[in-house]
């Protein structure tokens, strides 16, 4: 009577090592070194982001994005991208390509976070190189849930140029935060 649920166990035990071994590795990776509960919270929500616009799961889109939502670019910074464009083209683009995100940091003022992080995306089209990008998102906190209200983006290749304001960190550069 023992060996019933013995068996049923290690059949149990077989099919779920056959389904994990058959799912498709995720396509967007978060490589945070110090989580914090709203580092947490906006590595999920971004994951989300992500995750929607692969998938075109507008439902999802319309709850993580603000109605007023903007982009801007480094390059152009008095050229907000505005909702409708950045969505039509990010539909098209997010399929192609795998995320990871790295080095996350949260600013939490009470109903209004700026969340920033380095963005590496990857394609398997050699012929569509994409940049490392630094990130800065303000999400907005509309009742219960959070809203991305406008990004900021920017390359990160190196120039070498100097930059105003900005002291290299010899050896760790993570600043511990002070409560």
């Amino acid at each position: 009577m023992k060996k019933i649920p013995l068996i049923v166990m290690i059949g149990f035990f077989l099919l779920a090592s056959a389904v994990v071994q058959s799912s498709p590795a995720p396509r967007t990776t978060i490589k945070i070194s110090q989580l914090t509960r709203t580092v947490v919270i906006f590595s999920a929500l971004e994951t989300e982001l992500i995750e929607a616009l692969k998938n075109n799961n507008q439902i999802k889109l319309k709850g993580l994005l603000a109605d007023d939502f903007e982009m801007r670019n480094a390059a152009e910074p008095s050229s907000p991208i505005p909702y409708a464009n950045w969505l039509a083209n990010s539909l098209v683009e997010a399929p192609n390509y795998t995320a990871t995100l790295e080095q996350m940091s949260v600013h939490d003022l009470n109903g209004t976070a700026i969340v920033n992080f380095l963005w590496l995306p990857s394609t398997d089209n050699e012929q569509l190189p994409l940049a490392k990008v630094f990130v800065v998102d303000v999400w907005r906190q509309v009742g219960e849930r959070w809203q991305l209200a406008i990004r900021y983006i920017s390359s990160t290749q190196d120039t070498h140029a100097k930059i105003p304001g900005f002291v290299s960190v010899p050896g760790n550069s993570v600043i511990e935060k002070r409560y």
